[in-house]
């Protein structure tokens, strides 16, 4: 098995991830963290950020927890604002309606846009232009794909 911890060096870098408190945002905290980058934890869960931000600490590594709420453009805008420009900007949450197709009302279709979509793309907008300065970093935004019709 490859030892990805020689394949690069975060040491001195800043990494932001939204939706920390769990899942793959809180494994990729941790990926960063090994790393060596300072990691911001932020998740609208801010309680599991925290606990998050005390397992990363645990292994001798440097973190902190705030609060984002991903579906809303404020709590972004202050996020922004409070963070700056950090190395490495990774968000992960998504929900899912359950359901067939058929039987997804407009509202819940919406509320899935409204997070998975859209608030990904406030995020990279809010945050661009800050990691533009720094001329560090990548992007790579996928949210849809189709075939030929």
């Amino acid at each position: 098995m490859e030892n990805y911890s020689k394949l690069f060096d975060l040491t001195g870098k800043r990494a932001l991830v939204i939706g920390a408190a769990k899942g793959i945002g809180q494994a990729g905290c941790f990926g960063l963290a090994s790393h060596g980058a300072h990691v911001v934890c932020g998740d609208i869960d801010v309680a599991s950020a925290r606990e998050t931000v005390a397992a990363i600490k645990a292994a001798g590594y440097s973190a902190e927890a705030l609060r984002v709420d991903l579906a809303d453009a404020k709590s972004i805008a202050d996020t922004a604002a409070a963070v700056g420009a950090p190395d490495v900007l990774v968000v992960t949450p998504a929900i899912n309606v359950r359901k067939r197709v058929v039987d997804i009302s407009d509202d819940e279709f919406d509320r899935v846009i409204g997070l998975n979509l859209k608030g990904t793309f406030r995020a990279f907008r809010a945050f661009a232009p800050h990691i533009r300065l720094t001329h560090y970093g990548a992007w790579n935004f996928k949210a849809m794909r189709s075939g030929p019709t």
